[in-house]
């Protein structure tokens, strides 16, 4: 956890704020091995690459989520714990670079499966 903190959130800067209600803003810092190949971090720890691929389970959730559902209702229909609903919830806005449910709500409708 230090590498990616010293390497992705390190360097002083007034634009951006490094930490917003749990999501990182990911920044590209200085680094002098970056692009030299004697990095064995980079692309890993440094500058990772997000995914937008969402796991089984998200879909399912957001799936629900769009057939009106209610974080609870999905937390019975998925015999699964209303934290874990609430916590694949912000892990889907994460990777998508979502605010909030609606939002969720209409990139699944908009979505080809």
């Amino acid at each position: 956890m230090n590498r990616f903190i010293r390497c992705n959130c390190g360097e002083l800067d007034t634009q951006k704020i490094d930490f917003i209600d749990g999501n990182i803003n990911i920044e590209q810092v200085h680094c002098p091995l970056r692009g030299s190949g004697d990095c064995q971090y980079e692309n890993v720890i440094c500058n990772p690459k997000r995914t937008s691929v969402l796991t089984t389970r998200q879909l399912q959730i957001a799936a629900a989520l769009a057939e009106g559902l209610t974080p609870q209702e999905v937390s019975d229909r998925l015999y699964i714990s209303i934290h874990t609903v609430h916590n694949t919830i912000q892990a889907i806005k994460v990777k998508l670079n979502l605010k909030n449910t609606s939002q969720i709500i209409t990139w699944y409708n908009n979505f080809e499966l």
